[in-house]
């Protein structure tokens, strides 16, 4: 009997003794604990990061090992926000740490905002604030956190929602802002240490505007690799303009970009990186040159599709590249200066960059073709004494495979209707280099007065009428120096009324004027024409009273 009440009594004591210890410890986590991070965590973010923080509320479920934050806010110390969010709530994973393993089940971040800078000196002013906060100790012994193993941490479900990220990008002249909204995150089954079992999944949604990114697919950590979906969307000239403006020779004026591809990238003993699927569209593109008005190109739409790179494998290779409603429009100037090469010319004199690299491996790309329609090219040039005015319209070009082979001939058509009349259509095959080409030549009903500027700068004659017509083929080789080739074919100018500059009487004209055959060789200099046939010519000489004709 006494042992039974004795033993009676110590299971309660026990029990009493447990329950005191869950009351204290649940008094703890849900009072104490709160209490003292409400504290604690403002001090934390003046004392490493020079922040002036807030914190609305924290709540600590200790038998869930779970933390929420609510309404945290931080200031730099300039003053300006740099952090805040509505909620931020996570809870580990109790069990896993028997393992040795830190699991987070749940991370979620509601309404976050963050205000990341790309200071002058291409650093960041989260990095800024770290080092001014926290400077390294004199005595502090070397880090050999390389050779120990690195924490297991694993991150069940990890989520951002509604965020916000203002970048500001101080690196170049002129400082531009970018705010990212909204900014979700979706990330799952995320660990820090090989698993074979399993593979991690994500995806990302943002946008700038109305440019979005959107991103998914599975990604490790140890050692870093990802497989996926990534697609630009939208990006305007402006985004584009800022951030290739150090690479780009002219100015984006318009144009919207969307880009898209699959992607495999992996880092162990090396970089990885292989895309495919990849496509490509530009509407509405806008080039020009700085301090100039005028637009330099325009397009319509540019589209190119299956795009696949290997970084490894050094190659590249796409569909046919699709353009639309190109007009280019360029401009020689009195010196002779062509606007498309202005921002080449202080290049000229300096050192070419060394593109040697470490593997002999050579890049190889390739295009399926080139299709260009309803375009134009119009020319502008001053040199001539009374300048000239050409165009191309109704310009078509076809392109068959393009690639690294540069010795393989190229199949090639052209098709444009002259501004000032005429017709031209061009066709053959060509070979970059050594350079060949095989040109089939048609030209019809081209009104010549629209080259007169070039004709008056040869001599003091005005084209007031005429039209020429061509026909034949040429060949040119340049295998060897110098350029060698023929054209061989026939040719006709009818209705031709040439006068004088300073006369407005005839001074030569005819029906039509016939060569055929014509043989031309460019190397050395040789012509032959067969048959001239003229008829109706008209020759009006006259004899000035200083005996000049």
């Amino acid at each position: 009997m006494v042992a039974n009440r004795t033993r009676r009594l110590s299971v309660r004591n026990i029990s009493v003794v447990i329950l005191v210890l869950v009351v204290i410890y649940a008094l703890v986590g849900f009072v104490g604990l709160p209490w003292w991070l409400e504290r604690v965590l403002p001090e934390r973010l003046e004392k490493h990061m020079g922040w002036q923080a807030e914190v609305g509320d924290i709540h600590v479920n200790p038998f869930v090992m779970s933390v929420e934050v609510l309404d945290l806010d931080a200031e730099d110390s300039d003053g300006e926000p740099v952090v805040a969010f509505d909620r931020f709530y996570t809870n580990l994973g109790v069990w896993r740490l028997v393992t040795g393993v830190v699991g987070l089940q749940n991370i979620e971040l509601e309404e976050p905002y963050i205000r990341l800078d790309l200071l002058e000196d291409y650093s960041v002013n989260f990095a800024r604030d770290w080092q001014a906060n926290n400077p390294p100790a004199e005595d502090a012994p070397a880090d050999d956190s390389d050779s120990a193993e690195p924490m297991r941490l694993q991150f069940d479900r990890f989520r951002v929602a509604g965020g916000e990220l203002l970048f500001r990008d101080f690196s170049q002249e002129a400082q531009e802002d970018f705010r990212v909204t909204p900014l979700d995150l979706a990330l799952n089954d995320l660990a820090t240490w090989p698993r074979e079992d399993s593979e991690s999944n994500y995806y990302l949604l943002a946008a700038v505007g109305s440019q979005t990114i959107e991103w998914e697919g599975d990604l490790s950590i140890a050692p870093i690799y990802s497989r996926g979906f990534i697609k630009l969307g939208g990006v305007t000239h402006t985004t584009l303009q800022h951030f290739l403006k150090p690479y780009l020779p002219y100015q984006l004026r318009d144009g919207r970009v969307t880009l898209s591809t699959r992607y495999e990238l992996q880092s162990a003993d090396e970089l990885f990186l292989t895309t495919s699927d990849g496509q490509l569209d530009i509407e509405n593109l806008g080039l020009g040159l700085a301090g100039h008005d005028d637009e330099l190109l325009t397009a319509d739409r540019i589209r190119v599709g299956d795009i696949s790179f290997g970084l490894n494998s050094r190659n590249v290779s796409t569909g046919t590249l699709d353009t639309d409603g190109v007009n280019l429009s360029l401009y020689r100037d009195a010196d002779g200066a062509i606007n498309l090469l202005e921002p080449f010319r202080n290049e000229a004199d300096e050192e070419p960059a060394d593109d040697s690299s470490d593997t002999d491996m050579p890049f190889r790309w390739t295009v399926a073709g080139v299709e260009l329609g309803n375009s134009s090219v119009n020319w502008r040039d001053e040199q001539p004494r009374t300048g000239a005015d050409l165009s191309l319209t109704d310009l078509s070009i076809s392109v068959d495979e393009l690639s690294d082979q540069l010795e393989e001939p190229v199949n090639y058509k052209a098709d444009a209707t002259l501004g000032g009349g005429g017709r031209v259509v061009i066709n053959g095959q060509a070979t970059p280099a050594p350079f060949t080409l095989e040109a089939g030549i048609a030209g019809s009903d081209i009104v010549l007065a629209q080259f007169g500027a070039y004709i008056n700068e040869a001599a003091n004659l005005d084209v007031r009428d005429g039209s020429l017509s061509v026909d034949g083929n040429l060949d040119l080789d340049q295998q060897q120096d110098p350029l060698t080739g023929t054209f061989s074919g026939a040719g006709e100018i009818a209705s031709l009324d040439l006068r004088l500059g300073d006369s407005d009487e005839r001074l030569i004209g005819w029906q039509t004027l016939r060569l055929e055959p014509i043989e031309y060789n460019v190397a050395p200099a040789r012509l032959e024409i067969g048959t001239v046939t003229l008829a109706g010519p008209t020759v009006n000489v006259v004899r000035g009273g200083d005996g000049l004709h």
